[in-house]
């Protein structure tokens, strides 16, 4: 008899609305959509902002957030990593007093590393879904540096990350590439790691009324799009660069890049030392209202990655969307849209080959166009839509709790 896993605890540092990003994007859906197969959801996470409620219900989850003006005091002196493992451990072992739970769905080290002990003593069954390895990304956004803090930090990052995967009892990855990290750097055994991709909300496969939007793009111009973090390895500066290709061939190319992050003010001073004001537009972060018309009145998506692309959750939104992605062959791009050709997979890091790929999709007929639009939309529904992959997922849960 299998055991039932009515009750489900997700535990994880990140959850949109609060904070933006696709792994905050995919566990505020997992944890909606096991709502929307009867499961009482709860979500933990640290307060992003000293403004938001420490409960509040959405779309059918309980949202319980921890951390007041003593941990935004804390936040000046402590690295976020640590203080949220510490955090976040006293937090769990607080809700599990009153409340129990049949399954815990673990994400992001920083909430798994101390609370997993706890989960281990109540006898709680649980998974761990692994979205990137925060080590590497660690050390490629501080490659520059060769202080010691840095390495010591990475090695500590490492040492948490190799302890999550040997108690696990299964893994999800969201790629067959996340799932070769796992494996090739870690020596996690392949037999105890689940690939199960990401996935769509349905609204983005509902064509709605962007009449505002296809208005606010300038006239006769090559709609782009990217929708990043602004961070180093999503590769926005070779995209200015591919842009600044075009716009010196006098190619009319407009484009709009969606998102917050560290590099914003080095993006712009790009965009300005070079004199693409009217070519390149940094918008901000985009609310979850504006984006489904921002996808859908591109013409194309770019996803300029130069490293640690663990899935790529804009581009699975651009293609149910029915906008085509060009992208580089770097981590899970690759698994996503290599049925679409080569003309739609680049090498990375390289402005000369991008700014080819975008001026060849430019060329194509209204015809050719129109095709690929509703070939990257049937993409999304058969291989990247919530209803399905949400019962994988449980069934993982399940047999875990078997």
């Amino acid at each position: 008899m299998k055991r039932k896993i009515d009750k489900i605890l997700i535990i994880a540092e990140y959850f949109y609305p609060d904070s933006i990003g696709g792994t905050g994007r995919y566990v505020y859906d997992l944890a909606r959509y096991l709502a929307k197969n009867n499961k009482q959801v709860t979500v933990t996470v640290p307060r992003h902002d000293v403004g938001l409620p420490a409960r509040e219900k959405i779309k059918g989850v309980e949202i319980e957030r921890y951390g007041g003006h003593i941990y935004f005091f804390a936040k000046k002196f402590i690295p976020q990593t640590f203080l949220n493992m510490l955090w976040s451990y006293f937090y769990t072992k607080k809700i599990l007093k009153n409340n129990a739970f049949d399954f815990v769905s673990f994400h992001h080290v920083s909430t798994t590393y101390l609370n997993k002990k706890i989960i281990n003593k109540k006898n709680i069954p649980w998974s761990y879904h692994f979205h990137a390895s925060m080590r590497q990304e660690w050390v490629f956004k501080n490659n520059n540096s060769n202080n010691f803090s840095r390495v010591l930090f990475g090695k500590i990052l490492g040492a948490m990350e190799n302890s999550i995967f040997k108690k696990s009892a299964v893994i999800i990855v969201l790629s067959a590439f996340s799932k070769n990290i796992l494996v090739v750097d870690f020596g996690v055994a392949a037999d105890k790691i689940k690939v199960i991709p990401g996935a769509v909300d349905e609204k983005w496969l509902n064509k709605v009324d962007c009449e505002k939007t296809i208005a606010y793009w300038p006239k006769n111009s090559w709609r782009l799009l990217s929708v990043r973090r602004l961070e180093k390895r999503m590769g926005l500066s070779v995209l200015i660069e591919a842009v600044k290709i075009l716009r010196n061939k006098k190619q009319n190319v407009y484009l709009v890049i969606a998102g917050e992050g560290s590099l914003k003010k080095e993006l712009q001073n790009l965009i300005d030392k070079n004199n693409l004001q009217n070519n390149i537009e940094l918008l901000g972060r985009v609310s979850d209202e504006d984006l489904p018309c921002l996808y859908q009145t591109a013409e194309l998506f770019i996803l300029p990655t130069v490293a640690l692309e663990g899935f790529g959750l804009a581009t699975v939104e651009s293609l149910a969307s029915g906008t085509p992605v060009v992208g580089t062959n770097i981590g899970a791009t690759a698994e996503i849209i290599q049925s679409f050709g080569k003309d739609f997979l680049v090498s990375a890091n390289n402005a000369k080959i991008l700014a080819v790929a975008i001026e060849k999709y430019f060329k194509k007929s209204a015809k050719e166009k129109k095709e690929l639009s509703v070939r990257s939309v049937d993409l999304a529904k058969r291989y990247y839509s919530w209803p399905e992959i949400i019962k994988d997922i449980i069934k993982v849960y399940e047999n875990i709790a078997d």
